[in-house]
C-alpha cells in the first residue's frame, strides 16, 4: 500500500471479492488498483503483481509507480521467451494512470535518483540467452540491462555488476571477473572484483582496473560538495590479485573527481583513522610505515594527523599525535596523547592526558587547548563557537568544584574563551527545538543554593552560552517536556511549596517558561507528562495529585488530558484520559482505554480495546473513530488524511466484506475535512440506546444519576439530555415522563423517534450509540 498525494494505491486479492480484477480467467491473483481518497474514485490497472515500489525522479518530479509482476498471475509470456514462469516489471504512470510492461525478465532492479533510468538485472537461464557473450548460458549469471522511462529504449550493457554508487553523470560498479568470466585488471587471473564507471548518456562502461578489496562493502564515502563531485573508495595497495586476507590498515585510499574522471591517491597509511570532511582528508601516517619521525618526538612510534586538499593535493602535517574528533564551522578538533607527543600538553607535570587541539582551517593555525576531557557537543551562536565538555575529577587529579574531593561526576567546561571550572553536573545536555542548550547543575557538589529555596538538595536548570561563566541560571529545577519556539514545558516538584494550592507539597507541577521574557508561568496543573506544538501545550494532569475527580467518574486514578493554549492562557479540559500520540494540523490523535474508561467505545461487545479518537483544538470536540486499535499504526496524509489499520478479530467485524473475521490488518482513511461524520447519531431521551423512547428510558437516566456501577459514565450523555441544557440531571427524566405520559412539550433536535445529530455545541457529547451506529 502506498499513498501518493491524495491517491491510495493498494494490492487487492481477487479471491476476497471473487471478481477476476486483472482478466486472465482465474481469481488467483493481487491486482493493482488505486482509489482517489478526495473524490472517492477508483481505479483498475488490471496489473497482478508482488510489490509496490513508489519513486520521483529529482530531475523531473514525475511521480512513477514501479510494481512487480509475476507472468504466471498475469497470464501473458511479458518477455517473448514461450513460458510464463518469469518475473517482470510494471511501470504505473500516476499522472495518466497508463501502465507499461517492460519486456525483460527481472532477477532484481534498482532505480537511478538523478535520471529516469532503471538498472534490471536480467537472468540468463529465465531469458534463455547468452545476454553477455561468452557463448555460455549461465544459470546464476544476471545480466545489467538500463531502461530509459521516458523513450523506452532497453540497452543490454553485457555484464553482471553491483551498483556501488551514484554520481551525476556516472555510475560506479564492482564487478566479478569469475561472475564475468574475464580478466579486468589484466593480472593474470580471474579471481578479482574491479570497479567500473558507467556512463549516464552513452551507457558505455569504463574499466578503472582498480580491486575493490571488499565486493560485500559500500564504497569508502562519497561525497558532492557545491560543484564538486568526489568518490573516495579502498582498494589494496598491491594489484597483483593474489586471492589472500587483506590488512585493512595497508588499504590504499583513491580519491575520484568525477567532473574531470581523474583518479588521486590519498597518502594515508591507517583506513581505520581517515575521514572525508568536504574537499578535505584527515588521515593519520603511521611512522613506522614511513620510516620517518613525523612529529619530531624522538621516535618511530606514533600515528601522526594529517590533512589532504584533493584538488591540489596539498598536504599538511600537523606534527600531532592525535586522532580526528569534531569539525565545528571553520574548526577541527584532535584529541592529541601526551605520551605519544612526549610533550606536557596541559602543563599539570604529568603526562598521561589527553588533550585537544583545535585547527582553524582559515588561518591554517592549530592551536593547543590545554585541556582535556570528552566532548559532549558542539553547539554554534551568533558570532562565537562554543565546544562543551565533561570531565571526571579523578581522572584530573583536581577539587574542581572545591567540595574537597575528587569524586564528583562531570565537571563542564567551555572553550573558547569562557572558563566554567568548577561546575558540576551528572545529566546531559538537552538540546531543544528553539535551539536552546540546557543542563541541569547539581547544587549539593556545587555548594551553592542556586535556586534560593535555603537548600543544597535541587538540580536546577540553565542554559548553556558563551557569555559570563558559561551558564544561565534559569532559577528552578524540573523535569523538561518539551520546547515550541519559545517556550519550554516543564514539570517541578513542590516540595516545601504548594505550587497548585491543595493543601499538599507532594505533588509534580506543569510550567511554562518564556525564553524571551524570562518568566515562568505556573499553569498549577499536577503531571510530568505533555508536549507542545502549535501554540497548544498538551497536559497529562494527574487526578491523584489534584485530588480531583477530572472527568466525572467518581475516581481519581486517571490522566485526564488537558489543553493550555498561548496567548489567551485559556486550559480546556477534555475531561478524557486519551493518550494523544501526534498532531495532524490542528488535530490531535490519540487513543481511549476501553478498560480504564469501563465502557464499549467501539460497540463490539467488550471492554479490552484501545480505540482512535480525534480531537479538534479549535472546535475543542472529541471525535470517536469507533475503531479498535490495540497496535496503531499511525500516518498523515497531506494533512487531509489520516491512516490506520484496524484487525477484524480485534474489532469483531467483516470490514472487507469477505465473510470471514480474520486477523488482517485492514486499513482506513479519515478525511479530517470531514469528522462531523463520525460523530455518532442519537435519538434524543432514548437513553438506554434500544432504538425507542420508552418508561425504560427515563428509569436509566436515574440509575446511572443516583446508582453508577463501579463509576461507570453515561456512553451518550447527549441522547440522556432530553432538554438539550448540555448537563444531565433530574430534570431530564421528568421531561421525558412529561412526555410520554402527559403529552407536554416536545423533544429538542435530533427529535424521539429518528436518528441524528446534536445540532448543539455543549459541553457533553455522546461516544457511542448502537441503534444508530456508523461504521468508520
Amino acid at each position: 500500500m502506498i499513498v501518493i498525494g491524495d491517491v491510495l494505491h493498494f494490492l487487492q486479492l481477487e479471491s476476497f471479492t471473487q471478481t477476476d480484477l486483472n482478466q486472465d480467467g482465474d481469481l488467483n491473483d493481487q491486482v493493482h488498483l488505486y482509489k482517489n481518497l478526495n473524490t472517492g474514485e477508483s481505479g483498475n490497472t488490471k496489473i497482478a503483481g508482488k510489490k509496490l515500489n513508489s519513486h520521483t525522479w529529482k530531475s523531473s518530479e514525475e511521480p512513477w509507480l514501479i510494481v512487480e509482476v509475476e507472468e504466471n498471475e498475469q497470464n501473458q509470456d511479458i518477455n517473448h521467451d514461450g513460458d510464463l514462469t518469469d518475473s517482470v516489471i510494471a511501470l504505473h504512470d500516476l499522472e495518466s494512470h497508463e501502465s507499461v510492461l517492460i519486456n525483460l525478465a527481472v532477477h532484481d532492479y534498482q532505480r537511478s535518483h538523478r535520471d529516469k533510468l532503471l538498472l534490471i538485472h536480467v537472468p540468463e537461464s529465465s531469458q534463455n540467452a547468452d545476454l553477455n557473450g561468452d557463448q555460455v548460458i549461465s544459470e546464476d549469471r544476471n545480466i545489467l540491462h538500463i531502461y530509459d522511462i521516458d523513450t523506452g529504449l532497453i540497452k543490454n550493457i553485457g555484464v553482471q555488476a553491483k551498483l556501488k554508487s551514484e554520481l551525476l553523470t556516472e555510475f560506479l560498479f564492482s564487478l566479478s571477473e569469475g561472475e564475468n568470466n574475464q580478466d579486468f585488471n589484466e593480472d593474470g587471473d580471474k579471481n578479482d572484483y574491479v570497479f567500473h564507471f558507467l556512463d549516464k548518456a552513452s551507457l558505455t562502461l569504463r574499466n578503472t582496473k582498480i580491486i575493490n578489496s571488499d565486493p560485500t562493502r559500500h564504497i569508502f564515502n562519497f561525497v558532492q560538495f557545491g560543484s564538486l563531485e568526489w568518490i573516495y573508495f579502498f582498494s589494496p595497495n598491491s594489484s597483483t590479485g593474489d586471492e589472500v586476507e587483506i590488512n585493512e590498515d595497508d588499504l590504499e585510499i583513491i580519491a575520484y573527481h568525477a567532473p574531470s574522471k581523474t583518479f588521486k591517491p590519498i597518502e594515508a597509511t591507517s583506513f581505520w583513522t581517515t575521514y572525508v570532511l568536504h574537499n578535505l582528508i584527515i588521515y593519520q601516517k603511521d611512522e613506522k610505515i614511513e620510516v620517518v619521525d613525523l612529529n619530531e618526538d624522538g621516535d618511530l612510534n606514533d600515528l601522526v594527523a594529517h590533512l589532504q586538499i584533493p584538488d591540489t593535493g596539498k598536504i599538511t602535517n600537523l606534527k600531532i599525535a592525535g586522532s580526528f574528533k569534531y569539525i565545528e564551522g571553520d574548526s577541527l578538533y584532535f584529541l592529541v596523547s601526551e605520551e605519544a607527543q612526549n610533550q606536557d600538553l596541559n602543563e599539570d607535570e604529568i603526562l598521561d592526558s589527553e588533550i585537544y587541539f583545535r585547527y582553524d582551517l582559515q588561518k591554517k593555525t592549530l592551536t593547543n587547548m590545554k585541556i582535556n576531557g570528552h566532548i559532549n557537543d558542539y553547539f554554534k551562536l551568533p558570532n562565537r563557537d562554543c565546544v562543551i565538555l565533561s570531565r571526571h575529577e579523578s581522572n584530573l587529579r583536581k577539587d574542581l568544584n572545591g567540595d574537597g574531593d575528587f569524586h564528583d561526576q562531570e565537571s563542564l567546561k567551555l572553550y573558547p574563551p569562557v572558563n566554567a571550572e568548577g561546575v558540576i553536573t551528572n545529566q546531559n545536555i538537552e538540546f531543544t527545538s528553539n535551539g536552546k542548550f540546557l543542563t541541569w547543575l547539581l547544587e549539593r557538589e556545587n555548594g551553592k543554593d542556586l535556586n534560593g529555596d535555603g537548600d543544597l538538595n535541587d538540580e536546577v536548570i540553565h542554559e548553556l552560552n558563551c557569555e559570563g561563566n558559561g551558564f544561565m541560571n534559569l532559577g528552578f529545577p524540573g523535569f523538561i517536556s518539551g520546547t515550541y519556539k519559545d517556550y519550554l514545558l516543564l514539570s517541578i516538584e513542590e516540595d516545601s511549596e504548594d505550587l497548585n494550592e491543595d493543601g499538599d507539597s507532594n505533588d509534580t507541577i506543569f510550567h511554562l517558561y518564556n525564553f524571551t521574557t524570562q518568566k515562568l508561568i505556573n499553569l498549577k496543573l499536577p503531571g510530568r507528562f505533555g508536549w507542545l506544538d502549535d501554540g497548544i501545550a498538551y497536559l497529562r494532569v494527574s487526578e491523584h495529585q489534584a485530588g480531583i475527580d477530572l472527568n466525572g467518574d467518581s475516581r481519581t486514578n486517571d490522566e485526564i488530558a488537558q489543553l493550555y493554549y498561548f496567548g489567551s492562557d485559556e486550559i480546556l479540559n477534555l475531561k478524557e484520559a486519551i493518550s494523544l500520540k501526534f498532531m495532524v494540523g490542528h488535530r490531535a490523535v490519540g487513543t481511549i482505554s476501553e478498560a480504564h474508561k469501563n465502557m464499549d467505545l467501539n460497540g463490539d461487545g467488550d471492554k479490552k480495546d484501545e480505540v482512535l479518537h480525534i480531537v479538534d483544538t479549535l472546535t475543542r470536540e472529541i471525535y470517536n473513530l469507533q475503531a479498535t486499535t490495540l497496535h496503531p499504526v499511525f500516518n498523515y496524509l497531506e494533512f487531509h488524511h489520516l491512516l490506520y489499520f484496524v484487525s477484524e478479530d480485534e474489532a469483531g467485524i467483516d470490514l472487507d466484506g469477505d465473510g470471514l473475521i480474520s486477523n488482517s490488518p485492514i486499513a482506513h482513511f479519515v478525511n479530517l475535512k470531514r469528522l462531523r461524520d463520525y460523530v455518532p447519531d442519537f435519538i434524543r431521551g432514548d437513553c438506554n440506546q434500544d432504538g425507542s423512547l420508552d418508561i425504560s428510558d427515563p428509569v436509566q437516566t436515574l440509575v446511572d444519576l443516583f446508582l453508577p456501577k463501579d463509576g461507570k459514565r453515561l456512553i451518550c450523555e447527549d441522547a440522556c439530555d432530553t432538554n438539550d441544557d448540555g448537563i444531565v440531571e433530574i430534570v431530564d427524566p421528568v421531561i421525558t415522563l412529561g412526555y410520554l405520559f402527559l403529552g407536554q412539550g416536545g423533544i429538542p433536535a435530533p427529535g424521539a423517534m429518528d436518528c441524528g445529530e446534536d445540532p448543539t455545541n455543549d459541553e457533553i457529547g455522546c461516544q457511542s450509540f448502537e441503534a444508530c451506529r456508523k461504521r468508520p
